[in-house]
């Protein structure tokens, strides 16, 4: 699954703006693009012989969280737990840590930590679930942060519009 997301999000963008306002395309493409960038999920890779027909993803951030959501499509032969395996090493490389796994009806499902070098705490949900095809998968990682509320500066002088 690798990590496409900002193209797909940035290309989905440009297509919504339909190149009437060029500025404000390349304006949300950047903007799109450095978000993704401030989210710590590495690139993940697919198993060899798995083929990802589709991923997408989205993301948000305000004042007091930012959060990553991406959904993928993987056919493979490999089991549901096979798969999760594959892509928690790959997270675990990249200093998540494992919290809490399981198993519910169908769906295989991994919870897990991170702390950035900034000292902001991450929690992440990593799922694969069986789709209708046979060999198919819906793999969906959710990264998010609670960002602590800072003091409001306060202003010694009046201020005037």
């Amino acid at each position: 699954m690798p990590n496409t997301q900002t193209a797909l999000v940035s290309v989905r963008l440009s297509s919504m703006v339909g190149g009437l306002y060029p500025s404000c395309d390349r304006l949300q493409e950047a903007l799109t693009q450095e978000f993704s960038q401030a989210i710590p999920l590495p690139e993940l890779t697919s198993p060899p012989n798995a083929q990802v027909p589709q991923v997408s993803g989205s993301g948000g951030g305000s004042g007091v969280s930012r959060d990553w959501r991406s959904i993928a499509i993987i056919e493979t032969s490999l089991n549901n737990q096979a798969l999760l395996d594959h892509y928690l090493l790959q997270l675990e490389q990249a200093g998540w840590r494992q919290q809490v796994n399981g198993t519910t009806d169908q769906t295989t499902w991994s919870s897990l930590t991170l702390q950035d070098e900034g000292g902001q705490r991450w929690q992440g949900l990593l799922s694969i679930n069986p789709d209708a095809e046979p060999n198919t998968y819906v793999a969906s990682i959710i990264v998010f942060s609670i960002v602590s509320p800072r003091p409001t500066p306060t202003l010694n002088t009046p201020y005037n519009l």
